[in-house]
């Protein structure tokens, strides 16, 4: 009977031995369970700004208490994104891989922060440089497409036009962007590209920042090598920026240049345009002349009476 004691007591300790171990096993697992890290949207920032996670971790963004919408989207493509979160509301992503992941608004570019998985290090990217202002100035928009787009995507188009050149910069948010265009058309139509400014790229991207001038070889399409023929459609109003996606190919965002006008170049020669101008002005001359002749010829003879 001891005998038998002995025995079960020490299986009942082995049976405690794996019971304790397994569970021993199962702590770590319970001390990672994953988290949710919150990020505010407030004052057109994300706060905080970097935020360090584990793999399988979650990101909450709040947008608490700006009055406008917001997207979180990574500056790879695919990456992630968003939806558009109004006053109020929140969205999340889950991150399973380890990495450095910017990312902005696609609303208010200039809104940057990063998500830190695991091991990775790194900073949000600087805030794009200030677009700067021209002779035209435009903002893209999805409801200038034809037919109009639904998209937070956006963009900003500034240049400056003389009698031989288009000089431009090109800023662009959204998801996916493939390549940017000046096309030829009219408000509310579709026309053929005439110039290049960004792309294509087929991978996409979600941000560029692109500058440069489009001079007589640059232009393609109907226009090609007709400059004369470019500076009439600026003239006319019939160019128009258009940025395209994988999304939306035939365009995502899109605005009309105005009827603008390049300057001419500076005259050359005298000045002196006609013949008729050219008597009138000999013709001043002569009176300026006689006026001093004569009276220097009364002045002369004043003397000799002395």
């Amino acid at each position: 009977m001891r005998e038998r004691s002995r025995l079960a007591m020490a299986g009942f300790a082995v049976m405690m031995a794996v019971f304790v171990a397994f569970a021993g096993a199962g702590s770590p697992r319970e001390a990672s369970a994953a988290t949710t890290t919150t990020v505010n949207m407030r004052n057109f920032q994300f706060a905080p700004a970097t935020v360090t996670i584990k793999v399988g971790d979650t990101v909450r963004w709040l947008n608490n208490e700006d009055a406008v919408p917001h997207t979180a989207t990574s500056e790879a493509y695919p990456g992630f994104t968003t939806p558009v979160i109004r006053a109020g509301e929140t969205a999340s992503v889950t991150f399973d891989k380890a990495g450095a992941y910017p990312y902005f608004c696609i609303i208010h570019p200039a809104m940057r922060g990063v998500v830190l998985v695991g091991d990775a290090t790194g900073a949000p990217s600087p805030r794009p440089a200030a677009v700067a202002q021209g002779a035209i100035n435009l903002r893209l928009s999805g409801g200038e497409e034809v037919p109009a787009v639904t998209t937070p995507a956006n963009a900003t188009f500034a240049a400056t036009a003389d009698a031989t050149s288009l000089r431009f910069q090109l800023q662009s948010a959204g998801v996916g962007m493939t390549m940017a265009h000046i096309h030829q058309g009219s408000k509310g139509t579709n026309g053929p590209v005439v110039a290049f400014l960004f792309g294509p790229n087929p991978a996409g991207q979600n941000f560029f920042d692109v500058s440069g001038t489009i001079r007589e070889g640059d232009l393609v399409g109907p226009l090609r090598g007709d400059m004369k023929g470019f500076q009439a459609a600026l003239a006319a109003g019939n160019l128009y920026v258009n940025v395209h996606t994988i999304t939306n190919p035939g365009g995502e965002v899109r605005a009309q240049i105005p009827a603008t006008t390049a300057p001419r170049p500076p005259a050359t020669g005298s000045g002196i345009e006609s013949t008729g101008s050219n008597w009138a002005f000999y013709g001043l001359l002569a009176v300026i002349a006689a006026v001093a002749v004569t009276g220097g010829a009364s002045a002369w003879m004043r003397w000799g009476r002395r």
